[in-house]
């Protein structure tokens, strides 16, 4: 689907679940709170799964070898409101705290692996392993987000480290789910009635490492709706839901750099065409001006090459690797923790 034909659907999505909208219905201004010193927990659950597919182009007739993968993911973000300037923008120190994943490929036993981002520790079925290099470098460290009471991303600043990972020929799926967790919530300008339908489109920088290449954003086009009001634990929540698109058409192209770069200095990877999309419910607790809980299905088919020359034990090997992910799930779920 060309991204055209994308962006008219989208559209006739928000024509079909707006044409109802009550223009007398009572209405109410969405706006994030953010207090200095503020501190709570979210409870992130992570299923993935899907079909890697992958094909050795370097051989007249390629073979493709289709590998099927589940990763389960549960663990803790920490945040903490650092500050608040006087337009009520905040800053929020975000934290990841353990990491508990279970991953199945081609069907073989699971494995469990803990990870402690804070620090620098991992285990495999209950095995001490050395720590990734690339993770060494931002394992101790959080990273900030300011958001505006409406929701806008104002600013967003990753650890080099992780920076780098997610850059590594923009080719890692870490770099397509992170396009994804980087759509905000961002709420109309004016007070809106109860099935009242929002639309936002908005490009997404390609986190490159230091001395990368300038790559151009992926466009995103989301539509909210609220739906009506839930009351969640006692709390009465707006109900709001998301439906986003991003596609990529061609192939971006650049060399290896950063993290990986060190076998791989001859080598460049490819990135596209790609799509990603999501279905997302939110439960806003507009009283308090904060989020409660966020459910997402997310999709994604994306082709990633890598061709060059690789050095492995003093040794040059001629590579041309292509791995497709068609149809690979993604459900989310976040719930902020009980305080106290």
């Amino acid at each position: 689907m060309s991204r055209t034909s994308v962006v008219l659907t989208v559209a006739l999505v928000a024509v079909v679940l707006c044409a109802q909208v009550a223009t007398a219905a009572p209405t109410v201004l969405l706006r994030y709170q953010w207090h200095e010193g503020d501190a709570f927990t979210w409870l992130v659950d992570v299923d993935a799964a899907g079909q890697m597919v992958t094909s050795d182009l370097s051989q007249q007739t390629p073979m493709r070898v289709p590998v099927d993968v589940s990763v389960v993911t549960h663990m803790p973000l920490f945040q903490t409101v650092e500050a608040v300037d006087d337009d009520g923008n905040g800053t929020v120190l975000t934290e990841i705290g353990t990491m508990e994943m279970e991953v199945t490929v081609a069907g073989m036993e699971p494995r469990h692996m803990t990870i402690d981002m804070t620090k620098g520790q991992m285990d495999v079925d209950g095995q001490a392993m050395p720590f990734p290099d690339a993770g060494k470098s931002f394992a101790l460290k959080p990273f900030r987000t300011t958001i505006s009471p409406r929701g806008e991303v104002l600013k967003s600043e990753l650890p080099s480290g992780l920076a780098d990972i997610l850059g590594e020929g923009a080719t890692s799926p870490l770099q397509a789910f992170k396009a994804l967790q980087q759509q905000p919530l961002i709420f109309p300008e004016e007070e809106i009635a109860v099935g009242y339908c929002w639309t936002q489109t908005q490009d997404l920088p390609v986190e490159v490492p230091e001395g990368g290449p300038e790559l151009p954003p992926l466009a995103q086009t989301t539509i909210y709706r609220l739906v009506g009001f839930e009351d969640m634990g006692g709390v009465e929540c707006a109900r709001i839901e998301m439906l986003s698109v991003m596609d990529l058409l061609d192939a971006l192209e650049l060399p290896m750099v950063g993290q990986m770069a060190g076998p791989m200095q001859d080598a460049s990877t490819k990135m596209g065409p790609m799509h990603l999309s999501s279905a997302t419910t939110i439960w806003f607790d507009n009283a308090a001006g904060r989020i409660e809980k966020v459910e997402a299905n997310m999709l994604m088919d994306m082709t990633q090459e890598m061709e060059g020359t690789v050095t492995v034990q003093d040794q040059q090997h001629e590579i041309h690797i292509q791995t497709e992910m068609s149809g690979f799930e993604v459900k989310v779920s976040v719930l902020r923790a009980a305080e106290g």
